[in-house]
């Protein structure tokens, strides 16, 4: 990674004073980021902050998956949210120095929804599809499409860290060598998904009502 310019100069640090800034720099991801800086100006992708930016990685894909979800045309918003995890995988091959292909990578997120099964692609093609019917039909689809589509980015985020953090590569992935933890990793990305998408929706609403009463106000 490319220097960077140095700000400021410091007296050199005691062997103590150097130990308590371990200590507090292990603190906090935030912390661990800061500590990644060397006396010569220089930046060190450390474990822990490579760690940290694939997980900010993963969690800004889900929130993505969310809003594919509801785009309302039926196999356009599949088609988006598989495109959106490749990508996602090529991200995270770019951060831990691995090679990508985009057809490894979309075979890879492909064998992860087999591995869910009724969970995973079946829930998916099911409630796209749900959008074709008006009323009920649009709105399950509206609500539990982004919730599957957050919770699939999830797992494919999380197995791909756990991987490449033990030395592997994209073309040596394989998720049904493990497949309890896949669908382990499944419902947790649901809570979160889910979670993240009602937290939306109130931000939604907050800020629509608030624009309502700006109207009145003004009337």
């Amino acid at each position: 990674m490319a220097a960077r310019p140095k700000t400021s100069t410091t007296p050199a640090d005691s062997d103590e004073t150097k130990g308590n800034k371990a200590n507090s720099a292990s603190a906090s991801p935030a912390a661990d980021m800061k500590a990644a800086h060397h006396d010569d100006g220089t930046v060190m992708i450390t474990e822990e902050t490579r760690q940290f930016r694939a997980e900010r990685m993963v969690k800004e894909h889900i929130v993505a998956s969310l809003g594919l979800g509801l785009i309302p045309v039926p196999l356009v918003d599949i088609a988006t949210g598989l495109a959106s995890n490749v990508m996602l995988v090529k991200r995270l091959c770019t951060l831990y120095d691995q090679p990508f292909k985009a057809a490894i990578a979309r075979t890879a997120v492909l064998s992860i929804m087999g591995v869910l099964g009724s969970v995973g692609a079946a829930v998916t093609v099911g409630f796209s599809l749900a959008k074709l019917i008006p009323g009920i039909g649009t709105a399950a689809g509206t609500v539990t499409l982004p919730i599957a589509n957050g919770a699939t980015a999830y797992v494919i985020g999380k197995m791909f860290i756990g991987h490449f953090e033990m030395g592997g590569t994209l073309f040596d992935f394989d998720p049904r060598s493990n497949v309890p933890q896949v669908r382990s990793a499944y419902e947790e990305g649901r809570e979160l998904a889910a979670e993240l998408l009602a937290s939306r929706r109130k931000t939604s609403d907050d800020t629509a009502a608030a624009s309502a009463d700006a109207a009145a106000s003004t009337a």
